[in-house]
């Protein structure tokens, strides 16, 4: 299995809904540094916030919220 359909499974296994940014070739263009990691963007694409590793849904939380 290739990279790509690795990141389609995972994807689809954990139903997630939102663009995977090494499936979109834009990994390299924003340093991604580890797998995983989670970069926030504003809506008009600037860059936020960055989560490196493993993370459990209330530290998730608490970054969505400091940004909002």
């Amino acid at each position: 299995m290739s990279a790509t359909q690795d990141i389609l499974q995972f994807k689809e296994q954990h139903q997630i809904t939102f663009p995977v940014g090494k499936a979109r070739g834009v990994a390299k263009e924003l340093r991604v540094e580890t797998i995983p990691e989670i970069i926030f963007l504003s809506r008009d694409g600037t860059f936020v916030k960055r989560l490196n590793g493993k993370i459990d849904y209330d530290q998730l939380r608490s970054a969505v919220e400091e940004i909002l």
